[in-house]
């Protein structure tokens, strides 16, 4: 029932700010604002780099890196550095099963009181999610292409990688449809579709990962779902 714990955080915000506050007491107190301006001073870089070789008129492999920067916030910056330690030596049981709320508070304001809340307002970088693809195409036919792909998300020392197989077949010179296959974060409930049409130069394309999502939700983790257009010269 005896717990000692050391508390050492720090949370950095922009455009959205608590206000300053020295205590985590003052929580009830917070008044958020939340300030959306497009031309804030929060600029970054990033850049997509992509290779495609193709070993025959039927076998191409590809590999490209989207997302690769930074941004950094400078404008509208509020940090929270949380510090403190905390130590819990049990509770009155029987004050709390009788209802005594004044115990409980008290209990509350305990653990609070060793904790500090320092606020500043200096500028900090994040890196952005970058993704890494590997891929490969075999083409039986010349309408039908059959594919592989490795996909990973690498944000903040924590990877997601994906792997998948994909089949799309060209039902005339204007209309293709695909199927696609995924493994993902230990799921492998992911059957996914692909729609794309060709008018002239302007391709439109809607495409989602799991299409199971629509048929059972309630079982469904995630799902997503793009729809755009593409302008081929």
């Amino acid at each position: 029932y005896q717990l000692s714990l050391l508390t050492d955080a720090q949370f950095n915000t922009s455009t959205f700010n608590l206000g300053s506050i020295n205590s985590l007491d003052d929580l009830d107190q917070l008044q958020p604002e939340f300030t959306l301006n497009p031309t804030t001073g929060n600029q970054g870089f990033a850049a997509d780099l992509g290779v495609v070789f193709n070993l025959n008129d039927k076998l191409s492999f590809s590999a490209s890196v989207r997302d690769l920067g930074f941004i950094n916030w400078t404008d509208q910056v509020s940090n929270y550095a949380v510090e403190g330690e905390v130590n819990f030596e049990g509770i009155d049981a029987m004050e709390i099963s009788e209802g005594n709320e004044e115990a409980m508070e008290e209990l509350v304001d305990s653990l609070l009181s060793g904790l500090t809340v320092q606020t500043t307002n200096e500028s900090y970088r994040t890196t952005l999610p970058t993704e890494y693809y590997l891929s490969g195409t075999f083409s039986p036919l010349k309408s039908l292409r059959l594919g592989a792909l490795m996909h990973t998300t690498r944000y903040r020392g924590r990877s997601t990688t994906a792997v998948g197989l994909s089949a799309s077949k060209d039902l005339g010179k204007i209309l293709s449809v695909g199927v696609n296959y995924f493994t993902i974060n230990k799921s492998y409930q992911n059957l996914g579709a692909n729609l794309l049409l060709k008018m002239g130069p302007v391709h439109l394309y809607m495409l989602s990962d799991n299409i199971l999502t629509f048929v059972k939700p309630e079982e469904s983790k995630f799902v997503n779902f793009r729809m755009g257009m593409n302008v081929a010269f």
